[in-house]
């Protein structure tokens, strides 16, 4: 029987202790000071904040690796089947419904239950 250990980590800040395997990114061979939520919903805010800075970085991030959707949609046809799955389907009922696809995601998440809205974005 194996014997697996886990590292328990504070967040700096939620200050929540976590599992540091699964809850923290790594950085220079040690572990991030806040966990992967806390750092999600920083650079979520700071691209919100910085609309313009962020285009200007996707734009020149694409310019750079022209090729990468074509050689990511190739290496994974599997993904690429469920995503475009999930789409026609999020359109179908957006048409049935008669409202945006958009409409339909945002009720989605409120019948939910749940802050986090269901399933998460991928």
């Amino acid at each position: 029987m194996a014997i697996t250990l886990t590292t328990r980590k504070k967040c700096k800040r939620c200050l929540l202790v976590k599992i540091a395997e699964q809850d923290f990114y790594m950085q220079g061979g040690r572990y991030r000071s806040i966990c992967k939520t806390c750092y999600s919903a920083n650079n979520a805010r700071n691209r919100a904040a910085n609309p313009e800075k962020t285009k200007a970085y996707q734009k020149a991030w694409r310019k750079q690796n022209p090729d990468y959707h074509r050689e990511w949609s190739a290496a994974n046809p599997g993904k690429l089947n469920e995503y475009q799955r999930r789409s026609r389907v999020k359109k179908e009922i957006a048409i049935a419904l008669d409202c945006t696809p958009n409409d339909t995601q945002s009720s989605a998440s409120s019948n939910a239950g749940g802050p986090s809205g269901g399933a998460k974005k991928g």
